[in-house]
């Protein structure tokens, strides 16, 4: 039987060094100075209402289990937390908010429990793997993540999410083993004010088909799709509008000049706006870049890489809509159409008279046909798109429960 050092008080660790060749069993308070270095050759096991100020190193080459009633550190904590061993585990009963955590040693480092970190992660070269799990960066601070070949790895239902509250760039260093062929591909969320919000990415590193995003059901001018990974991007609080830059591998992945999301079973694959490409220098293991602008909150939607037909157009024209207050499908909404406020709408009935005209068209005021029939009615729409004057013309079917 292993013994185990318990501690069932108050113990303090100021300019010394202290190491555990057992199982390692703290249910008291401790404190770890800024001078202080914690050296646990085993498991780290948290449990009891005592917390941990941990201002200096604790170095653990087993799991982390905590098994008290709150998130085991302090929220004041400045130090870190190095998991050091083979393949080591966080868990236990309660979630860690761990201050900083390192990633070093061999093998991969799983997340068991739902997790945070308060001041920053370093993942170094190692995978921390999150499966349905979701691992959350408390801090503001774009560089609180850091990363040589390290990454985060999820699956569905799992999530790496980060605070944000700076007009900066947030790397999410992203990456899987699944199927035996390692996958990197980062990702950047760069908001575009100040305040507070927090961005999650999940990355599925298969056909998203498997997952019934067929990948052959998609915009009329959208060629191909990613059929090797995709992406749940969530806006999980805030409102901020940001830019999403997703980087890939032209050579291993294929060439591609648009970023899609999966809208509804029945639409598909559709633009995620104007994409801007850019190639990318260096031997970091992606060699180009795609960035979309989302200009409003969303909830879970899976994104990936596309090749669309030359001459393309940004926007999507429904046919249909019924307006009949039942908050589905009430409004005439252009898809992309806020990202080109520079425009003009007009709404013609069957005769050719004028029945809606409105300038700077977007969907949150968009056409709800109020005071209208059923019926066919014509849209002309003059928009400016990046310089280039442009004329789109159709037809709408209102339908109402008359």
């Amino acid at each position: 039987m292993k013994k185990r050092l318990i501690l069932f008080s108050f113990i303090f660790i100021g300019t010394t060094f202290l190491e555990a060749q057992a199982q390692f069993v703290s249910n008291g308070i401790m404190s770890v100075r800024s001078t202080g270095l914690l050296s646990v050759k085993n498991d780290f096991i948290k449990a009891g209402n005592g917390v941990i100020l941990n201002d200096g190193l604790i170095n653990i080459t087993g799991n982390w289990i905590n098994n008290s009633s709150g998130a085991a550190f302090n929220v004041v904590s400045a130090g870190s937390v190095v998991l050091s061993g083979n393949n080591q585990v966080v868990s236990g009963l309660s979630v860690t908010r761990f201050p900083g955590l390192t990633l070093t040693g061999t093998g991969v480092k799983t997340l068991a429990i739902n997790t945070d970190v308060n001041v920053g992660l370093d993942l170094t070269d190692r995978e921390l793997k999150l499966e349905d799990k979701t691992l959350t960066i408390l801090t503001g601070r774009a560089d609180a993540v850091k990363t040589t070949t390290g990454f985060v790895s999820t699956n569905i239902g799992g999530k790496f999410q980060r605070l944000t509250n700076l007009t900066d760039n947030y790397l999410f260093p992203l990456g899987s083993n699944e199927g035996g062929t390692l996958r990197l591909s980062n990702l950047i969320v760069s908001p575009k004010d100040n305040t507070d919000n927090i961005y999650g990415v999940t990355f599925i590193n298969r056909n998203p088909s498997n997952d019934g995003y067929a990948t052959t059901q998609k915009r009329f001018d959208v060629n191909t799709v990613n059929d090797k990974y995709y992406y749940v991007l969530d806006h999980v609080s805030g409102n901020t509008p940001a830019d999403f830059t997703l980087f890939y591998n032209a050579v291993n992945d294929g060439s591609f000049n648009q970023i899609v999301s999966w809208l509804k079973p029945l639409i598909g694959w559709e633009k995620a706006g104007i994409s801007n490409s850019q190639t990318i220098p260096g031997n970091n293991g992606f060699d180009a870049s795609l960035t979309f602008s989302s200009l409003k909150s969303f909830t879970n939607i899976p994104v990936t890489f596309a090749g669309t037909l030359t001459n393309n157009d940004p926007f999507t024209f429904f046919n249909t809509f019924t307006p009949n207050g039942d908050g589905k499908n009430d409004r005439w909404e252009i898809k992309n159409i806020d990202l080109f406020p520079d425009n003009e709408l007009i709404i013609l009935n069957r005769w050719g008279a004028e029945v809606f005209n409105i300038k700077n068209y977007n969907n949150s005021k968009a056409w709800d046909g109020s005071g209208l029939s059923s019926g066919t009615y014509y849209y002309l729409l003059k928009v400016n798109v990046n310089g280039e004057p442009k004329v789109y013309k159709g037809f709408i079917a209102l339908l109402k429960n008359e």
